[in-house]
């Protein structure tokens, strides 16, 4: 079933998609073709690990497919077929080909349908990845055949366990030790975004291999204690102001990561003071808002604090491994609505008649 929720699309997850993507899982495991490591760690990898890795993004690829047919006469086809790993198959989009009148053909469209938490900071593909796909014989350099289609797997029980496995073990054997997860039918995907490869060209952001991955929110509301701690006259020997107003907001580090020079400058509008605090181990910067303050960057896009408020900001970077393995193409989540348009039902639509 496809619903339609204010401008946004959703499939209700049913049992037998399940059903087909641990089927999936368990003749990948089993195919002797393939590798049992995992190919970034090299550790062995199970069943439960092929199960994990392929269960949430089959599942999201037939929601979103889904969603689409629902918009046309045409079938979407997805590949459910065990390949050897070869670069030639680096490529495929996911819906691999389209049955229309009875016939099938090649699709029009490059279509990307990738699992997207909204706690990602950032989306996008990597370098090498992107320059593959515009060589794709659907593509051919032209980025506006190129949709990424960003979805979540939901669950409508916010007090169950969502997790696969335990949602499809529940269904298949019943037993009382399950009935913590969620059922089959609780389960939603939700497509959140869609972005065509247009956009990700024009305003993309290239991370180079060795840089770091960087948290986008860097503005943390401090509590009424501390607030008071920095603004008050007494502290100035701990809380140095550094500056009133301006055009630039200087952001320092709270870590010894280098500062991200793909962020470039953020400007504000609004009446603030900044205060900082050194440290032996790290430099801490706070901004205490006389007004509404806005501040804009090209890369994080808008922040709107608070009048009265007080902002710990400061760039940390992600995880404990934060460093880029690869040249990434990049746009924060957060800055998405700058970036692409908020009506997904409209490119839905779009996609389908030109697909």
């Amino acid at each position: 079933m496809i619903i339609m929720c204010a401008g946004r699309m959703e499939y209700q997850v049913k049992q037998k998609d399940l059903e087909k993507c641990f089927k999936f899982a368990v003749e990948y495991h089993l195919d002797e073709r393939k590798g049992q490591s995992n190919r970034t760690t090299g550790q062995y990898r199970g069943l439960g690990g092929i199960v994990d890795n392929f269960f949430i993004g089959k599942l999201i690829e037939i929601g979103v497919a889904s969603i689409i047919q629902e918009s046309t006469k045409k079938k979407m086809i997805l590949d459910f077929e065990i390949h050897e790993i070869t670069k030639e198959n680096v490529t495929d989009p996911d819906i691999v080909s389209i049955k229309e009148r009875r016939k099938e053909r090649t699709p029009k469209l490059y279509i990307e349908i990738k699992n997207v938490s909204l706690a990602d900071r950032w989306i996008g593909l990597t370098a090498e990845q992107f320059r593959t796909i515009l060589k794709n014989s659907v593509v051919k350099d032209d980025p506006s055949k190129l949709f990424i289609i960003y979805a979540s797997l939901l669950s409508k029980n916010d007090g169950a366990d969502g997790d696969l496995l335990g949602v499809y073990l529940k269904a298949k054997i019943g037993q009382k030790l399950l009935k913590r997860f969620c059922d089959s039918k609780d389960l939603y995907v939700k497509i959140q975004y869609i972005l065509s490869g247009d956009e990700l060209k024009s305003k993309g952001v290239s991370f180079r291999e060795g840089s770091y991955m960087y948290e986008t929110e860097i503005f943390q509301e401090v509590n009424a204690k501390t607030a008071d701690k920095i603004t008050n006259p007494e502290n100035s020997h701990i809380y140095t102001m550094l500056r009133k107003g301006g055009n630039i907001l200087p952001i320092i580090m709270r870590d010894r990561k280098p500062k991200p020079k793909e962020f470039g400058k953020f400007t504000y509008q609004g009446n603030l003071e900044i205060y900082t605090k050194k440290n032996p181990k790290s430099n801490r910067m706070y901004v205490y808002c006389k007004s509404n303050v806005r501040v804009k960057n090209k890369v994080l896009g808008i922040f709107n604090l608070k009048k009265g408020k007080v902002y710990e900001c400061y760039f940390t970077t992600v995880g404990w491994n934060p460093t880029l393995k690869r040249n990434n193409v990049w746009i924060a989540q957060r800055n998405l609505t700058n970036v692409v348009p908020s009506d997904v039902s409209s490119r839905i639509q779009n996609i389908a008649n030109k697909i």
